[in-house]
């Protein structure tokens, strides 16, 4: 008798624990240090697997809200799985006859990464591209990160998550429902679709290559003859009202690169008997 109550105690006990194991405790999504992020599964609308990366903290570089360096830096270990470390960060921003409170134009920081590269990676193909909520989503699982400039108003909800209100050049490095995944000063931010639509201002993905675009044969130095066409289409599937939205290039700021570059290969082609 005594073991047959043994045996009911133990049924009763088994069943109390399944109990209180629920779908929700039971999910294989982990939980993610950035507030406000979502629990959701990777898919077209969810891309959350780079929200835990540690950044290096760049803040001996340069200012970081200018610094375009830094988003480059960032961009590597995002999209590359490289972070090059402050050092020689520093080192490759004093090579490009930067200042700490200097800051770079943007076609001239892709120019210097496509033909000096940054810590072994060149830039082979910059694109402007759309910042639609669909076109943001594709271009970061193309790309794997995506560079941004975003103008934040003073004491908006997005200025106190960053700590600063002003013109700034982040790192996209993912997304949720809710929004896209900032990168700036060394974190991850969850923002809003809204808030992202506020303050964007420009948008860049990046292909790059270990080796640099040299000897510069491919291309004719003395006239602009270069390929202005944006990557192949990566379609907006955001479910409102935007569709079929393709990255374009823009045109300033690829023509002021691409005289920089040819003046970089007159120079290089002289050196190497070109």
């Amino acid at each position: 008798m005594g073991v047959r109550k043994l045996v009911v105690s133990l049924f009763a006990i088994s069943s109390a624990l399944l109990a209180l194991t629920t779908p929700a405790s039971a999910s294989p999504i982990p939980a993610h240090s950035v507030p406000n992020l979502y629990r959701c599964s990777e898919s077209r609308s969810c891309d959350i697997k780079n929200a835990d990366l540690h950044f290096v903290n760049y803040s001996s570089v340069c200012s970081y809200s200018d610094c375009n360096f830094v988003a480059a830096a960032d961009w590597e270990k995002i999209a590359l799985h490289i972070q090059p470390s402050a050092n020689l960060l520093r080192g490759e921003y004093k090579a490009a006859h930067q200042t700490f409170s200097g800051g770079m134009h943007m076609p001239d920081l892709w120019s210097y990464w496509k033909l000096s590269g940054i810590d072994g990676a060149f830039a082979t193909k910059v694109t402007t591209w759309s910042h639609t909520r669909g076109a943001v989503q594709n271009g970061v699982l193309h790309f794997g990160s995506m560079i941004a400039a975003l103008n934040v108003r003073k004491n908006s909800a997005l200025a106190i998550q960053l700590g600063v209100a002003e013109t700034l050049v982040v790192t996209i490095d993912g997304f949720d429902p809710g929004g896209p995944l900032v990168v700036f000063k060394a974190k991850t931010v969850q923002a809003t679709w809204a808030q992202w639509g506020s303050a964007v201002r420009a948008v860049w993905g990046v292909s790059t290559s270990t080796s640099p675009l040299t000897p510069c044969r491919a291309r004719s130095v003395g006239r602009l003859n270069f390929d202005q066409s944006a990557d192949p289409a990566l379609y907006d599937h955001d479910h409102d009202h935007d569709h079929d939205h393709r990255g374009a290039t823009d045109d300033h700021d690829n023509y002021r690169s691409e005289v920089l570059r040819l003046l970089q290969c007159q120079w290089w082609n002289r050196g190497h008997g070109e």
